[in-house]
């Protein structure tokens, strides 16, 4: 939840991906206006996600220039079917 407080202002609301390598990649960008009085705003946006690398994505979050936060997501390519266990075990066999 994003809250403007008083006056009511228009503000600029981006979510910016970064993939394990760095290459960032605008993902939402709209000017939103907050209504004043504590009026807010929820982010919520159905997106389709392509990931070409195992590591850590990142989503940061801008309220015009200001970075709010960052949400982290961890990808980790695997054989379909094998438990961390065995996975383990195959790397130690080879």
């Amino acid at each position: 939840m994003l809250r403007g407080g008083d006056p009511a202002v228009p503000a600029r609301l981006r979510v910016i991906s970064r993939n394990p390598n760095g290459r960032a990649r605008t993902m939402f960008d709209q000017e939103i206006r907050f209504a004043g009085e504590n009026g807010g705003h929820n982010l919520t946006a159905n997106l389709t996600l392509f990931f070409d690398n195992s590591g850590k994505y990142w989503f940061d979050v801008y309220c015009d220039a200001r970075l709010m936060t960052r949400v982290p997501y961890v990808v980790r390519f695997g054989t379909p079917g094998v438990g961390p266990e065995e996975a383990a075990a195959q790397a130690l066999s080879e």
